[in-house]
């Protein structure tokens, strides 16, 4: 298997999502990669070509049982753009959404279009005192605080470990590194310990309801899995990469870049040839999605998931999207002017796609790692930094919050050293929940 495989490339890619900024090696994600590159290739000495092919555009239900054909769809914009039958039950009434979201333009309206660039209020971030406290759930060491609750992993001292999310039911989701070297994934109960383990799980994305979770096995296949890890549905299609949960369904992407959406409810799988997923809102039934072929300039658009009629297009040398914060009214984006994910991001008014706030920290070692959380107020966001140091020399993180008014940033996260594990890789200090990325 070549090193450039795409399966790969985005199988280390999504490994990397909190650890590029820090500059650890390679070792900590290489176990993941090469499993699955062994697993692949023993499956394509199995098969033919074609059914390869065939196995990409097939899906299985939960069963494992009757391969059903997916229904593949025009692009958007095209007379026929919603699937029809099963795969197609209609989302959550708009009417019940919030009005600060729920505005879009008169049919009759072109969908605005944005250019991102330097928004009106934009502040440079940098480590000073801590003056103020977190207000959102975030991870401190072997500590996750959500308010006033506390609950503390029963972890291995310095074992690595990525915090995934929260659940409403206080039930926590982290990807822990094993003995073998690659990641598990692990649910604690509100107690801290340990409720379920996947081997290899990896690739987790949370709905916004934060009830159900998507996740990728060693074999490229997608599961559905609860807040206590009971598994809802799996598919046995493989090389898809999940960007958000909504009401039972996946939003996924092929290998070819092709939106999918994969049904728990009625075991089916539909593809869509015109577009890629980003981020999905289950409250407000809204998502991100990139037309398919169109690199320069980057564009990103927000269309309701029901219809996908487009909303707004936000385009400029953006990195990927998310998160949505909690209640759907803004949504973050990586990079910006300099198209740098880890040195600046803006953060975007979901009812017109404005830009109210940039963040950047010029091209010094201040990194803003991937994972970046919007309070449940929606007056501030929370991103943990790292001064990443010269080799050889201990890096530091904090953790900082940036008012959307835009008066500027504080540190509510003091920075602290990062601790080093027996191979010598650096193991955060803090952590958010990390978004869903585009490819």
């Amino acid at each position: 298997m070549s090193p450039d495989d795409p399966m790969e490339r985005r199988l280390a890619a999504a490994l990397h999502t909190q650890l590029d900024a820090l500059t650890i090696r390679d070792d900590l994600v290489s176990g993941a990669v090469q499993r699955s590159r062994r697993i692949r290739r023993t499956r394509k000495a199995a098969v033919t070509a074609a059914s390869v092919a065939a196995a990409l555009a097939i899906a299985t239900p939960v069963a494992w049982s009757g391969l059903r054909t997916p229904q593949h769809l025009p692009a958007p914009g095209s007379p026929s753009l919603v699937p029809t039958g099963r795969a197609t039950s209609p989302e959550p009434s708009t009417s019940s959404l919030p009005s600060s979201t729920t505005t879009a333009p008169a049919p009759s309206t072109p969908p605005p279009t944005h250019m991102l660039g330097a928004p009106l209020r934009q502040v440079v971030a940098s480590l000073d005192d801590p003056s103020g406290t977190p207000d959102v759930p975030y991870l401190h060491g072997t500590t996750v605080h959500d308010g006033d609750r506390t609950v503390r992993l029963r972890l291995p001292e310095r074992s690595p470990h990525t915090f995934r999310g929260l659940f409403t039911d206080g039930t926590v989701l982290v990807n822990v590194l094993n003995a073998s070297g690659t990641w598990d994934l692990v649910w604690f109960d509100r107690a801290g310990t340990e409720i379920s383990r996947e081997a290899d799980g990896m690739m987790a994305v949370l709905d916004s309801d934060r009830s159900q979770v998507a996740w990728v096995d060693a074999e490229d296949r997608i599961h559905l899995s609860d807040a206590q890890g009971n598994e809802v549905a799996t598919w046995s299609q493989q090389g898809l990469y999940p960007t958000g949960v909504a009401n039972g369904r996946v939003y996924a992407n092929d290998t070819q870049q092709r939106a999918v959406v994969l049904d728990s409810r009625s075991d089916t799988s539909t593809t869509l040839d015109g577009i890629s997923w980003g981020p999905v809102h289950a409250g407000t039934g809204l998502a991100i999605a990139r037309e398919r072929g169109r690199d320069n300039p980057t564009c990103y658009r927000l269309v309701e998931l029901a219809t996908l009629r487009q909303r707004w297009t936000i385009c400029g040398s953006a990195g990927a999207p998310g998160p949505f914060s909690p209640d759907g009214r803004f949504l973050v984006v990586a990079g910006g002017q300099e198209g740098d994910p880890h040195h600046e991001f803006s953060v975007l008014r979901v009812l017109d796609g404005e830009p109210v706030l940039g963040v950047r920290t010029g091209t010094g070692p201040l990194a803003l790692d991937g994972a970046k959380a919007v309070n449940a107020t929606g007056t501030a966001v929370t991103v943990v930094a790292t001064n990443v140091a010269a080799v050889g020399q201990q890096s530091s993180q904090a953790l900082l919050r940036c008012s959307l008014d835009g008066t500027g940033c504080s540190v509510v996260g003091a920075a602290e050293p990062m601790p080093t594990d027996s191979v010598g890789n650096p193991a955060g200090v803090w952590g958010l929940a990390p978004a869903a990325q585009t490819p």
